[in-house]
């Protein structure tokens, strides 16, 4: 004695069943991509270290000239005797 609604439920039981399978399938993977995306270890989204490494170049190569430039000047301006033997060396 089976009723059309007994066997309505059970023709549906294998569609519940993949139903809720691609439902955990997908918290799963949500679960392992969140311990990815938040994990700063495994991160590297954004960060361009060739980039980051070019502008500590240049900027290392800026501070030496504004180094060499300063030694200049401050030879320049310590003693002005010196200062005229550097700019004519010819005429000594």
């Amino acid at each position: 004695m089976s009723s059309p609604m007994s066997a309505l439920l059970r023709h549906d039981l294998p569609a519940f069943d993949l139903e809720q399978q691609a439902i955990q399938r997908r918290r799963k993977m949500n679960e392992e991509r969140n311990k990815r995306i938040f994990d700063p270890k495994v991160r590297t989204i954004g960060i361009d270290y060739d980039a980051l490494d070019t502008q500590i170049r240049e900027k290392e190569g800026q501070k030496q000239m504004e180094r060499e430039r300063n030694m200049e000047y401050g030879m320049l301006y310590c003693s002005p005797d010196i200062a005229v033997i550097l700019m004519r060396p010819s005429q000594l």
